[in-house]
């Protein structure tokens, strides 16, 4: 899952920016409401997709397998890749008022509510709901709570398809915990799915105490504290919140004076650096944790590029991010999928649009997906088992616990986002006040109530712009 965080003020430039684009410019046809369709297409449809995706060599390597795949049931179908990198809500509002959209694009879960307040993305509903009708498709198949991230206020219109079931785990260096001292594989090891924070910070304690490390500047944890899918969970944890039901700011309360000292204390117990200072750096072999939602194959590649020969398949695991609240488990996510342009017009290219992020669903597409070599999580339930070896995501990677990819959401354990649905049109905004709270007090010093004082009226401005 990638961290999409943007600066208060470009934002604040890009809104006007928009604003401005609006006024000069006419809004393009979209299709809304009810509209033609259907979830037969003919076979021999021949159409050039144009699918709008992130530069990386990961994502587009999936959208061509995809597209190949794909050909198999509409031959004459054409998948055109149109990378896309830096700002993708601007560059996607742009695309919309300069009436060049993609047929797909790409997005995260709160991109997408921003693109598709403004129109931008075509409801999906009616497509999923003929397709249940006639026993082609069951939203069943799917984790509910990823799949409703791609909904408008995430509970309404299908805007979004989410590719993968992203959720945030706890990546370990099972190499340098055993040089320190600590117990990784046997039964009684604190490190288990559904371990404990108590847990986390024990197993922090014996490494810090141990010969290696405790007379080391050097930090444990790359926690990505200022990243909503880890901050909200924590805050979330601790009875914290931002609004109450009446859209009320209530960010200083008790729960959120407790969630950021608990994030200061890893920075003042020397588990966590602060986010200007020198990294644990876990991707470079000298963390010993990180919390993250990335792929362990990714993970897996980059110790093998580190240790080289002398890697073992014992140096590396992977666990559920440690529990806050055991009688209420909140683990955080977040989605990357596709949505489908509302600029198109003709009926025969919107069908085979659907049809794509169809396949993107199967089974046969989610193992290609996985078969690009990065093993994210299928979004399907009946592919959690990694164990199998038809779902193709743990194939290779047996000797790791896969299964913490899955566990929250087996275990009701994903945590809400419902505080960006204040004003969901604001919502990356939103997600930066709180990113620049947690930055204030654990980062550059301010106090815990200047921190707060500054969140809360940032919070009530966006309640109104």
């Amino acid at each position: 899952m990638k961290q999409f965080s943007k600066i208060f003020g470009v934002m604040i430039a890009l809104m006007l920016v928009f604003t401005m684009m609006a006024g000069c410019m006419q809004k393009p046809e979209t299709v809304t409401g009810d509209y033609e369709f259907s979830i037969t297409p003919d076979p021999q449809t021949e159409v050039t997709l144009v699918v709008a995706c992130q530069a990386s060599n990961d994502e587009r390597s999936i959208i061509t397998k995809l597209g190949e795949g794909f050909q198999k049931y509409y031959p004459k179908v054409t998948i055109e890749i149109q990378p896309v990198s830096g700002n993708l809500i601007g560059t996607m509002m742009g695309f919309f008022q300069g009436g060049n959209m993609p047929d797909i694009f790409q997005t995260s879960s709160f991109e997408m509510l921003s693109v598709g307040n403004a129109g931008v993305t075509l409801d999906l509903d009616a497509y999923i709901d003929a397709e249940e009708a006639a026993g082609t498709f069951s939203r069943d198949d799917y984790y509910e709570s990823f799949f409703k991230l791609g909904q408008s206020n995430f509970d309404g219109d299908q805007w979004m398809i989410p590719r993968a079931a992203d959720q945030v785990v706890c990546h370990y260096n099972a190499r340098l915990l055993r040089e320190a001292g600590v117990d990784v594989d046997s039964e009684n090891s604190l490190i288990k799915n559904g371990w404990t924070w108590e847990d986390f910070l024990t197993v922090c304690d014996q490494v810090r105490k141990s010969d290696k490390w405790k007379n080391s500047d050097r930090t444990l944890l790359d926690g990505y504290l200022n990243w909503e899918a880890v901050f909200n969970p924590i805050i979330m944890s601790c009875g914290g919140g931002y609004y109450d039901e009446n859209n009320t700011v209530v960010i200083d309360n008790e729960g959120t004076r407790a969630a950021l000292n608990l994030m200061k204390d890893l920075i003042d117990k020397k588990i966590s650096s602060k986010f200007t200072g020198l990294q644990a750096n876990f991707q470079g072999g000298e963390g010993i944790f990180m919390f993250h939602s990335q792929a362990a194959s990714i993970q897996v590649r980059n110790l093998q590029g580190v240790y080289g020969s002398n890697f073992k398949e014992s140096d590396y695991n992977v666990v559920t991010f440690p529990i806050i609240d055991e009688e209420n488990p909140m683990v955080g996510c977040g989605v990357s999928g596709y949505c489908v342009s509302s600029t198109i017009t003709d009926q025969a290219r919107r069908d085979i649009a659907w049809q794509f992020l169809k396949f993107m669903l199967s089974k046969e597409g989610q193992n290609i997906i996985a078969d690009c070599g990065t093993n994210y999580p299928p979004i399907r339930r009946d592919m959690a088992d990694p164990k199998n070896p038809e779902n193709h995501w743990g194939v290779g990677y047996e000797a790791y616990n896969l299964e913490a990819f899955t566990w929250a959401s087996e275990n009701d354990a994903i945590c809400p986002t419902d505080f960006i649905l204040a004003h969901a049109e604001r919502a990356d905004d939103l997600q930066t006040v709180i990113e620049t709270l947690i930055g204030n007090y654990i980062d550059t010093g301010r106090s815990l109530d200047d921190s707060l004082n500054i969140a809360e009226q940032q919070l009530e401005y966006w309640l109104t712009h």
